[in-house]
């Protein structure tokens, strides 16, 4: 018997902000500004960006100078790359274009320095108020730190790190990782870490997915995104949205609502080409549309005993959107 026990961000929708949660400026390794990454985002109708530079914390200011806290209103201009933009922010209760309607949340990303010994380990944090000391020399040091100093944190890009499920079973508490990274699969075609969180998933971890860029210039902005439903565009209403699961993951299609019973799940979305109920070993379904207008709903009755069943869409251009995942009720 599986329960709603609140997760789900459609029970009581407030309102949907587009966010960027893993983006890269000049004052790491990306191309360009604070202000301009910032910019681009607007003009692409996210709501708000995470700048997660390695390891440091930036932040702009109105004018793009540097300041010491967290900024909403970053001008709009006409540059962007439209070809990405898949999908509108709906739900949001102040339209994109307005004052006020955009902000900027510190984070930070930190890994270690050196492969061990064919593999990185890379991490986000999100609304992290300080940069660290030195002395992080592991993975767990790492994962440790950011679950103690940032509201969200995110393993990233498992698969481009070539990260088994023994590696991330030394995570202790990993409550999210990414399920998609633009700049990964742009490239080297290994954004895609669906593996990995499923293995996570079936061995009985309660883990999120996230869609992320991971962008560090103009070329791999708004390809992968969450769509948070956050009763207002403030720091504080949107990390704890995250932190407990308010969200959907999304290249291109919209996940547009999902009830659950005792007896199955149910989901509405954009026309796909497929809808999937992934669940561990054998469970699960696959619903595939019978001709090129795609499909916009799927239930799932559930056959028990799953751990867990979570959705996938694909749109007709190969766009994925994923749920978080959803448990049985104790006992």
């Amino acid at each position: 018997m599986f329960i709603d026990d609140g997760n789900n961000p459609f029970r009581a929708v407030s309102g949907w902000l587009k966010g960027a949660l893993h983006t890269h400026t000049s004052e790491s390794d990306g191309i360009q500004t604070p202000a301009d990454v910032a910019r681009a985002y607007r003009e692409l109708g996210f709501h708000f960006v995470v700048f997660t530079d390695h390891d440091k914390v930036t932040r702009i200011a109105p004018s793009g100078g540097r300041a010491d806290r967290s900024v909403r209103d970053v001008p709009a201009g006409r540059r962007g790359n439209p070809e990405m933009v898949t999908m509108s922010s709906g739900l949001c209760s102040r339209p994109a274009g307005t004052p006020g309607d955009f902000l900027v949340l510190t984070g930070i990303e930190l890994g270690l320095k050196r492969r061990n010994p064919d593999k990185y380990w890379h991490f986000i944090g999100v609304d992290i108020a300080e940069t660290p000391a030195s002395g992080l020399d592991s993975p767990i040091d790492i994962h440790e730190y950011l679950r103690a100093k940032s509201r969200f944190c995110v393993l990233s890009h498992p698969y481009w790190s070539q990260l088994t499920g023994a590696d991330l079973a030394q995570l202790e508490g990993l409550a999210s990782v990414e399920v998609w990274n633009t700049g990964c699969e742009l490239e080297v075609g290994r954004g895609c870490s669906e593996y990995q969180w499923d293995w996570c998933l079936g061995a009985g971890r309660r883990v999120m997915g996230v869609a992320v860029d991971d962008s560090h210039g103009l070329d791999d902005i708004g390809g992968g995104w969450v769509m948070v439903n956050a009763a207002e565009l403030s720091a504080h209403a949107i990390v704890t949205a995250l932190a407990r699961g308010g969200f959907y993951s999304s290249c291109g299609p919209q996940i547009r609502d999902i009830r659950l019973d005792e007896r199955a799940i149910r989901v509405e979305t954009s026309p796909c080409r497929s809808i999937s109920f992934i669940a561990d070993t054998q469970q699960g379904a696959l619903l595939v549309a019978p001709d090129k207008h795609g499909i916009t709903s799927g239930v799932y009755e559930f056959r028990g005993p799953e751990k867990y069943v979570r959705i996938q869409c694909v749109d007709a251009q190969g766009r994925h959107a994923w749920s978080n995942p959803f448990y049985p009720a104790p006992g």
